[in-house]
């Protein structure tokens, strides 16, 4: 039998609209995140209110998933496609031998995974589950199946075969065999744009900071930096450098490449990408002429930004090979420059120092740090600089001490203060029961349990005493009917699958009322016999599914199963084991007197 269930999925609203944008699609809502799934529509339904309230910048959405509905055999169907030509192929054979310029893949590592095979037989190699196929809306694009979901739902999904590369297969192929597959697709739309003003430049870096192949250390957003509220790429916009950036679909899309370029000396510096080739190949196709060398920016001009709290510093970005740029104190003019610069440009927290004096070497991370910005670590003997610090460090509020965190261990208590381990352990304890960490004052030794205990597992642990002392009056009473009942009865045995019946002592006193049990020793076998008092009894199972009341006779059962006697008065019943429960024997009197 399957369960209908239905499965709460939510997505950030602007990310939403962002992703609409740059695919000119809507994400589809089985990719939004999971938030969880039930049984009943309308707990759902009112637990998706209640999150709408208290996430107001997300949106919510419910989807029924019925799990006897979609195609169980979608993969089936998807393979047979792509055999009867319902899919066309992707196009594209590569050459038996090794074009120029694989340079990393040998004659023979060539000849053995690439020579001669076709795109659409690596395409399945590397996604065997996805059926890539030419899109049969845009032939230039590719379609597949994203999940086993939408395989039953016969969804596929349509996008360009740069974006497929990256997102779903990045490290599959070489980057050579990127191009060449590229190239068999019909060529990319690639469109070289670049990024001129402080705004821009700040605008383009911030949005690469979610990708880890374009992402940097300098494109957080503003606020990551010491330099706030002025971010450190402003300082490239100064008029000499410009940054180039490739969308995966022309002017929209992702960004999967960047570099900063000099466009009056045609050179490129480093290239953060998704495909550093392709991008080469553009760049080139563009007229520049070299790049990613520490002499292909040096000497361009950068803006001079001072820092608002120091009259020594100034806004500076982390610049990749040369790690230096040039102050000329008479003409005021700030550019890049060699490693003989005057300025160290190596930080990562958006300011340098003008002047040189007073430096050290983190000897954390071995950037260079002012002494004014440096931090000393006592317990390691060694000088941070504040992003090692402010990163790596914490701050004992007990012994006020720093430690580096990877080799000392801390915890944060509930107010938000900070101890090291020897600090933490002399002000909170670990209760025994609930493995609480509890204030060592509140930490109680409990005799009976032989445990030190908070206090709420102090309290479980006493009232678990008592109930325990209530149960073993409770079976002492119990113990002392059952002798009185073998004082005055023979206990039944079996013969033959059936009950002999003892007969009950004359003068027997009645017995407060009691909960019985009876179980058949084969199915079939008809219930115990007694003799009187039946007509305020009724038989349930031990699901509580009632049976009806007993008359004195036979019964059928085809169960072996436990079977229970309600409100019955022991004197008026034989066969049967007898436990003693005062909880119902209230109940028991009214029925029986009711009756």
């Amino acid at each position: 039998m399957t369960t209908v269930t239905y499965e709460i999925r939510y997505y950030n609203t602007e990310a939403l609209r962002q992703y609409e944008r740059d695919n000119k699609e809507a994400l589809d809502r089985d990719d939004w995140h999971y938030g969880g799934s039930y049984n009943d529509p309308k707990f759902t339904a009112e637990k998706v209110a209640a999150l709408k309230i208290d996430y107001p910048h997300d949106s919510w959405c419910i989807i029924k998933r019925d799990p006897s509905a979609g195609d169980k055999n979608w993969r089936t169907r998807e393979m047979t496609r792509l055999l009867d030509g319902t899919y066309k192929l992707v196009p594209g054979i590569l050459p038996i031998d090794r074009p120029e310029g694989l340079d990393r893949l040998s004659d023979n590592d060539y000849s053995r995974h690439y020579g001669g095979r076709t795109f659409h037989d690596l395409l399945m190699q590397a996604a065997p589950h996805h059926f890539v196929h030419l899109s049969q809306s845009d032939e230039r694009k590719l379609a597949f199946t994203e999940s086993d979901l939408k395989g039953e739902k016969d969804k596929q999904r349509t996008i360009s075969p740069m974006s497929y590369i990256t997102r779903h297969i990045p490290h599959a192929w070489p980057d050579q065999i990127q191009d060449l597959f590229i190239e068999a697709m019909g060529g990319l739309d690639i469109q070289l744009q670049f990024a001129k003003t402080r705004e821009e430049f700040v605008e383009i870096y911030t949005e690469c900071d979610s990708s880890r192949e374009v992402g940097s250390c300098m494109s957080h957003p503003t606020k990551n930096y010491e330099s706030d509220p002025v971010h450190p790429v402003e300082v490239y916009a100064a008029g000499d450098l410009q940054l180039c950036y490739i969308r995966e679909n022309g002017d929209t899309g992702k960004i999967w490449g960047r570099c900063l370029v000099w466009p009056e000396q045609k050179t490129w510096g480093r290239i953060y990408s998704t495909n550093a080739s392709l991008m080469r190949k553009a760049l080139r196709a563009a007229g520049y002429e070299s790049g990613e060398c520490t002499d292909s920016l040096i000497g361009a001009k950068l803006n001079l930004i001072w820092d608002d709290e120091d009259s020594n510093r100034i806004v500076m970005p982390y610049i990749d090979y040369t790690f230096r740029a040039q102050y000329d104190h008479d003409s005021g003019l700030l550019t890049i420059a060699g490693r003989d610069g005057n300025i160290e440009a190596e930080t990562t927290n958006g300011l340098a120092y003008l002047d040189s004096a007073n430096r050290y070497s983190c000897d954390r991370c071995g950037d260079s740090v002012h002494e004014d910005d440096s931090f000393y670590l006592e317990s390691r003997d060694e000088t941070w600089c504040r992003y090692c610090y402010e990163n790596f460090a914490f701050h004992c509020d007990g012994c006020r001490e720093d430690y580096d965190m990877n080799r000392t261990s801390y915890s944060v208590d509930n107010d938000g203060y900070t101890y090291c381990t020897d600090c933490y352990s002399e002000r909170y304890h670990d209760c025994e029961d609930c493995h609480s960490e509890t204030a060592a004052e509140e930490i109680s030794y409990h005799e009976a349990s032989g445990r030190h205990l908070c206090s709420d597992c102090y309290s479980e642990r006493d009232a678990e005493e008592a109930e325990e002392t209530e149960r073993e009056a409770i079976a002492d009473t119990a113990e002392s009917i059952a002798q009185t009942i073998e004082a005055h009865t023979t206990r039944p045995y079996f013969h033959n699958c059936s009950i002999d019946n003892p007969s009950i002592a004359e003068g027997f006193p009645p017995l407060p009322y009691t909960h019985c049990y009876w179980r058949p020793r084969h199915a079939g076998d008809a219930p115990p016999y007694w003799q009187q008092g039946a007509f305020n009894t009724r038989l349930v199972r031990q699901d509580e599914q009632n049976m009806g009341r007993l008359t004195i006779g036979s019964w059928d059962y085809t169960t072996i199963v436990d079977y229970y006697l309600y409100a019955v008065p022991t004197y008026c019943v034989t066969g049967i084991y007898a436990e003693y429960r005062p909880e119902i024997e209230q109940t028991a009197q009214e029925e029986l007197a009711a009756a």
